[in-house]
């Protein structure tokens, strides 16, 4: 009998059985082996052999491809399953498994995008990624161009796993849910996640908070210096109204992300990156700082080059992921992670200078 190698979470709970009952009901023909990591698994290479592979769609990319590797698998004997409307049908008590299960290698996924709702900020950290401590300016990304923006990718077929709405500071858009709730027509089983500093969480309206939770929006608070005596008073409020909620505790340092000069190893640098995929204004790229590269050149006379593809350009998912895997033209300038000079968290003072931001 062939094995199915089905990997889960390690959480043993109503849900899990409910997978289990719905992989048996899939392949009552092979023998089923849950396991939550690559590296518990105890069968021969033979078994290996005689065995198909199906991953969870929660795995980013970079895991997807380590789990494959280290097990030497032959893509086309591997699936991925949407963990997401797994999780809906179970909600919903829906008896419908259809096309639950896709081929690898008619995967498409984007494990998640990043959506820049608000491009200035209300607490200007100095080096922001996004430069948003130098947009002197309100501005908010159009809600009628970011649905032009997001229906383009919904006709290339793309799945979503995750849709982050940032910044900036995204809650300083007073109409964020619009922005939520029209995505999640187009993308009824994506995760919806704001990703806040957390400041303006103490002020939003108690209909407000229960919305997040009517509308299952996870919030995860970067958490700076500023809101260190704060966040216990935030996480009461979230607590109280039922909202799901993260705390990154990792926001007290920031690098220096530029070269002055092109990088001879810059594709080396773009090969380490997460490829955090972003759409804004009609444009696609896997780098934030290369669609927003133009506020530090306004601010300090730089011509670093700017991304400016647009959606529209690709006529296929396969055109999008061939481009999403190369590097950007900023990559040739970026600093890369494990090279970093990183600095103390500060705000963004009237001395800040390009040297800032350049090693």
């Amino acid at each position: 009998m062939q094995n199915a190698i089905i990997m889960v979470d390690n959480k043993k709970d109503e849900f899990s059985d409910f997978l289990n009952y719905t992989f048996t009901r899939l392949y009552n023909k092979y023998n089923k082996i849950f396991c939550n990591s690559y590296e518990e698994l105890n069968i021969t290479n033979n078994e290996l052999e005689n065995s198909i592979l199906i991953l969870l769609s929660s795995l980013n990319e970079k895991k997807r491809e380590l789990v494959i590797n280290s097990l030497n698998f032959d893509k086309k004997k591997v699936y991925i399953y949407d963990i997401n409307k797994l999780n809906h049908i179970y909600n919903s008590k829906i008896d419908n498994v259809d096309n639950i299960v896709l081929s690898y290698l008619d995967y498409y996924w984007i494990d998640k995008i990043q959506i820049p709702i608000t491009i200035h900020c209300n607490l200007k950290c100095n080096r922001c990624y996004h430069f948003s401590n130098l947009q002197d300016k309100e501005k908010f990304y159009d809600l009628e161009q970011y649905k032009k923006d997001i229906n383009n990718i919904k006709k290339l077929d793309f799945k979503i796993f995750e849709f982050r709405f940032l910044g900036g500071e995204p809650l300083l858009c007073d109409n964020i849910l619009d922005y939520i709730e029209y995505t999640k027509q187009i993308y009824p089983y994506s995760n919806m996640k704001i990703i806040t500093n957390g400041i303006l969480l103490l002020s939003k309206s108690e209909e407000f908070l229960k919305k997040l939770v009517r509308l299952n929006i996870f919030i995860s608070i970067s958490l700076y210096p500023p809101m260190m005596n704060k966040i216990n008073e935030v996480e009461s409020r979230l607590i109280k109204n039922g909202v799901s909620y993260e705390i990154f505790r990792l926001g007290n340092r920031f690098n220096k992300i530029l070269n002055e000069k092109e990088s001879l190893d810059f594709k080396d640098v773009a090969k380490e990156c997460e490829k955090c995929i972003i759409i804004y204004n009609g444009i696609i790229s896997r780098c934030a700082p290369s669609i927003f590269i133009n506020i530090f050149n306004n601010k300090f006379q730089y011509d670093y080059p700017e991304t400016k593809k647009k959606i529209t350009f690709f006529k296929s998912r396969k055109s999008v992921l061939k481009y999403i895997n190369k590097p950007v033209e900023l990559c040739k300038y970026c600093s890369g992670d494990s090279n970093q000079i990183s600095l103390e968290w500060e705000q963004t003072t009237k001395n800040i200078s390009q040297y800032d931001y350049i090693r």
